[in-house]
């Protein structure tokens, strides 16, 4: 499976969705690579070095930027997984990676400017679409505050509802130290017990579906 987390801007938690979640598919016997191709601030890069001088499972990291389908399309063939990290914004690895994707994971909070730029995804996604039909996009919301999480979800589905070539994912990721904790270590939430791996675990059979 091809999996593009993108947005329409930065600082929603693309690179941290996408580690935890290679992370979750590798632990469950799946073979997996990221694809960082948000070279600016290499987060996925960089993770992925603290793991192995942690002694934790290594898990393979490609650099690419510019028109990514020849690349993508030589990674499916070596691997179950293929996850993609791409910078925030209207960009050619955005749609390029759409293009040859059958999931975009789209991470925003419930803050206004982030669900906002999802009219900026929803125009990446419609010129993906020309060429790959098939193309779902699951809006997941992430970092939502535990303190006012209820009125957040609900304000949240009221404005995704108008972007009906959008899927809302059903699990919401809520802030919590373990997500900080987990990256400091170079680990993923599901290496560490607790109710954010759960959720974690949760998002990833959401996102895989009949695909584990």
């Amino acid at each position: 499976m091809i999996i593009t987390v993108g947005q329409g801007k930065g600082g929603v938690g693309k690179s941290t969705l996408a580690m935890n979640l290679a992370i979750d598919i590798q632990q469950r016997g799946n073979t997996v690579v990221v694809l960082d191709a948000d070279r600016t601030l290499a987060t996925v890069r960089l993770w992925a070095d603290d793991r192995a001088n942690a002694g934790l499972p290594v898990l393979p990291v490609v650099s690419g930027e510019g028109n990514l389908v020849k690349l993508i399309q030589s990674l499916a063939d070596q691997y179950d997984h293929v996850i993609i990290d791409v910078k925030g914004g209207d960009t050619t690895e955005l749609r390029t990676a759409a293009v040859s994707s059958d999931l975009l994971v789209a991470p925003t909070s419930g803050q206004q400017a982030d669900l906002d730029s999802l009219e900026k995804l929803a125009g990446s996604v419609a010129a993906a679409r020309d060429l790959n039909e098939a193309l779902q996009v699951l809006v997941v919301l992430n970092r939502v505050s535990p303190q006012g999480k209820a009125n957040e979800v609900a304000d949240a589905k009221t404005y995704i509802a108008d972007y009906p070539e959008f899927d809302l994912a059903s699990t919401v990721l809520v802030t919590a130290k373990a997500w900080d904790k987990a990256r400091s270590e170079g680990r993923g939430v599901v290496e560490i017990p607790g109710k954010a791996k759960a959720a974690m675990q949760v998002l990833t059979n959401e996102i895989l579906g009949d695909d584990q």
